[in-house]
């Protein structure tokens, strides 16, 4: 995307916290080539995890099969964490259900509807979970 350079220098510069709330970079390393990926990724925060939603037509994600370690620049600061991907439609549909009620403003680029109690529509989960995958970052412990 043409604006993901742009992202990634606002990310890395001291203006970072205009968006750093909910925006980071990942860097993914390519399981064949080795060769580091960079990209802004938005998330959610989920007790000790970071909820990331992305489409499954995008590429960087399949490295992180099977979990896998991974850096992030996280509110300007680098941290490493291990990553899981939720590829099947269960998953997907649990983990967007958590995405959304950690952060209703999800449900409007997922085109979701709510419920009266502010839960995404049952179909719209399904539709979603067709055309997205969930990326769970967990932290590393820090060792003594």
């Amino acid at each position: 995307m043409w604006f993901n350079p742009i992202i990634a220098s606002l990310l890395r510069s001291p203006f970072h916290t205009l968006i750093s709330g909910n925006m980071m970079l990942i860097t993914v390393r390519g399981r064949r080539s080795g060769r580091a990926l960079t990209t802004p990724v938005n998330y959610v925060r989920h007790e000790e995890e970071l909820l990331v939603v992305s489409f499954r037509g995008r590429t960087w994600w399949r490295n992180l099969r099977g979990g896998a370690p991974v850096e992030l620049l996280l509110a300007g600061k680098q941290r490493e964490v291990v990553a899981s991907v939720a590829e099947t439609d269960s998953e997907v549909v649990r983990g967007l259900a958590e995405v959304v009620g950690l952060s209703a403003s999800y449900a409007r680029p997922l085109a979701m509807g709510l419920d009266g109690a502010g839960r995404p529509k049952a179909h719209d989960l399904a539709r979603a979970a067709e055309e997205h995958v969930i990326v769970r970052l967990r932290m590393k412990p820090r060792s003594s």
